[in-house]
Parts: C-alpha cells; sequence; structure tokens
C-alpha cells in the first residue's frame, strides 16, 4: 500500500498505489435533469417569442391601424420594430440553439470513470494505472464530489 502525502487540499503519493476494488461512477442525475430543464426553458421561451414576434404583436398592429383614432387612444400602443426584431432573433437564436446545447450536454456526461484492476478508464482518455496517477486534486470533492487526477504515462 502506497503512502500519501496531504499538501494542502492535494494528496501525492511517492511509491506504487495496491489495486483498488471496481468503483463505477456516472454523470449525476441532478446534472442532467437541471440541463434537460435548461433545455425546455429555452425551446419555451424560444416559441413564446415566436408568437409575440411573428403572430401576435403583427396582428395586432394592422387591427391598431385599422381602428378609428379616436379608439386608438383608448387601446394600448403597439410595439416597436425594434421590439418585434428582438422577438424574432430570440426565437430563432432560442430554438436553433437548444439541440446544439443538447448534443453538448449530452456529449459532456457521457459513459462512466471506471476503477477497476487497478487501472482508471474515463472517456476519451488513455487508461491510467494507478502507480502513474501523481496528485489527486479534491478541492471540489466535500461540495460537488469532484476529484481531480493529475498522471503521467510512461510513453
Amino acid at each position: 500500500m502506497g503512502t500519501l502525502k496531504y499538501a494542502g487540499a492535494f494528496l501525492t503519493h511517492n511509491v506504487q498505489i495496491e489495486a483498488a476494488p471496481e468503483v463505477v461512477a456516472r454523470a449525476g442525475r441532478e446534472y442532467r435533469v437541471k440541463r434537460y430543464i435548461l433545455i425546455v426553458l429555452m425551446i419555451g421561451i424560444g416559441l413564446w417569442c415566436a408568437y409575440d414576434g411573428f403572430v401576435k404583436w403583427p396582428r395586432y398592429r394592422q387591427e391598431f391601424a385599422q381602428t378609428p383614432p379616436a379608439k386608438q387612444a383608448l387601446m394600448q400602443q403597439p410595439e416597436t420594430d425594434a421590439a418585434l426584431l428582438i422577438n424574432k432573433v430570440l426565437a430563432i437564436g432560442l430554438i436553433s440553439l437548444s439541440p446544439l446545447m443538447l448534443a453538448f450536454f449530452l456529449y459532456n456526461s457521457r459513459g462512466e470513470i471506471r476503477l477497476a484492476g487497478g487501472v482508471l478508464t474515463a472517456p476519451g482518455r488513455p487508461l491510467v494505472p494507478l502507480k502513474q496517477v501523481v496528485q489527486l486534486d479534491k478541492t471540489k470533492w466535500e461540495r460537488k464530489g469532484i476529484a481531480y487526477a493529475r498522471y503521467e504515462l510512461e510513453n
């Protein structure tokens, strides 16, 4: 069993660590749920802006223009061209950006990090034997359950 030195928030070792039992860490449900809620909100606000910018306010402007001036004084003034443009840009931007963000969130939380047989595996990373981990940063461990491992491969 290796010895660990405590240096601030970092743990470092200077001898080989024995293999640990299999440990699997997947993306947290809370992480994904928050991102799904964000995507739903983006689509919802985008649809609302699309309705206001392309349907509701242009229709109200036509009705306002066809109303006699005496009744126009009692009606709410129609939205400005800038307000219509902002709603149209928000609608197009939010609705088109949401699938890209969903793809990014799914990609970012894909797979699992696995420690089995003394080897650490993660998506898109090389296999890292525990003996090659030289530093473990646990500054976010208490608050978020995140630890960063620094390793040096022999190759």
